[in-house]
């Protein structure tokens, strides 16, 4: 969930970042985006760290200059951007303005596409993710050569899908039924479900309880570089 990841990410920045201040930039169109924003900012506050400024930008928006001639002036430890593709721009900008602050992101930096659009030239920076090739077990290895093999790259969300996939299997199993009512009962009591995304169970909310790993990009590169359970 965006409220574990938040959490998960404010706790690295503090402990294994040893980070005492940050700055955060949010697209305030999004709901991921500032749903990650408000927990990363609650738990950061929690711990100790400071949040200098809180900081936004349009969906639309292709200058951020003025949000890096922001951030130069506060000097933060770090930079917290919880959003997409456009955050590889975001990180340019504030690599061309000599912002010192370490860039962390959530699981929406994971793509493709975030590497393409500038995420490849990024000397360090660290996000958060459900999945990573490097942590694939025998049965997830079986599954990524056949995957490769039809369409030629491997992408979290294809493991994701895989796995709701199968989670909806297991409660219709459970269930003996096809009656939604039935599968969503037998869904709410799975319990430590083996997904190739890690082990699953679900809380009285509906949310799912998994681990998260934490990525650290360096020089344009992602390697996994811890894994944490909830």
């Amino acid at each position: 969930t965006d409220t574990f990841q938040g959490q998960v990410l404010a706790e690295f920045a503090r402990n294994d970042l040893k980070a005492n201040s940050a700055a955060i930039i949010t697209d305030l169109t999004s709901k991921y985006s500032t749903g990650l924003s408000f927990e990363f900012e609650k738990k950061f506050k929690q711990l100790g760290g400071k949040i200098f400024t809180d900081l936004y930008y349009r969906p639309d928006q292709e200058d951020f200059t003025e949000l890096a001639i922001n951030i130069n002036k506060i000097n933060p430890d770090i930079v917290f951007i919880p959003g997409y593709i456009e955050s590889a721009l975001i990180i340019e900008t504030l690599l061309n303005k000599n912002v010192k602050a370490i860039p962390i992101g959530g699981d929406g930096w994971n793509t493709e596409k975030f590497f393409e659009k500038g995420g490849n030239k990024i000397p360090e920076a660290y996000y958060c993710t459900h999945w990573v090739e490097d942590k694939a077990d025998q049965k997830s290895r079986g599954i990524i050569r056949r995957y490769k093999k039809q369409y030629g790259t491997m992408l979290d969300p294809s493991f994701l899908a895989y796995d709701a996939v199968f989670l909806l299997k297991n409660a219709i199993e459970k269930a003996n039924s096809t009656d939604r009512d039935k599968i969503k009962h037998a869904l709410s009591k799975t319990k430590n479900f083996k997904g190739l995304t890690g082990t699953i169970s679900f809380n009285s909310d509906g949310d799912p309880i998994k681990q998260a790993i934490i990525m650290q990009i360096v020089n344009g590169k992602p390697k996994c570089l811890k894994t944490i359970n909830p």
